[in-house]
């Protein structure tokens, strides 16, 4: 995650483990390796500063960020091969 302004991140599996929960100042970015997890789920505090990257590719938000700021993600994994 790359925050582009300031903005808050909570970073949970599906466990509930929390890996991060804070705030990201601008230019300031958070790496997680969640291998073997089957769920993810942020929540981005301010999403038109927040840019999110799942195995090297960007994320796009389901809703435009201008007009949801906040937003609330699940990133279920597949199974390999499917």
């Amino acid at each position: 995650m790359l925050s582009k302004g300031e903005t808050w991140i909570g970073v949970t599996d599906g466990s509930g483990k929390s890996y991060y929960n804070n705030m990201l100042a601008k230019g300031q970015s958070q790496t997680f390796n969640l291998t073997g997890q089957t769920e993810a789920k942020i929540v981005v505090g301010f999403a038109p500063d927040t840019e999110i990257k799942v195995n090297g590719e960007t994320l796009a938000y389901q809703l435009p960020a201008a007009k949801q700021v906040r937003q609330d993600i699940i990133i279920q994994a597949k199974p390999a091969g499917q």
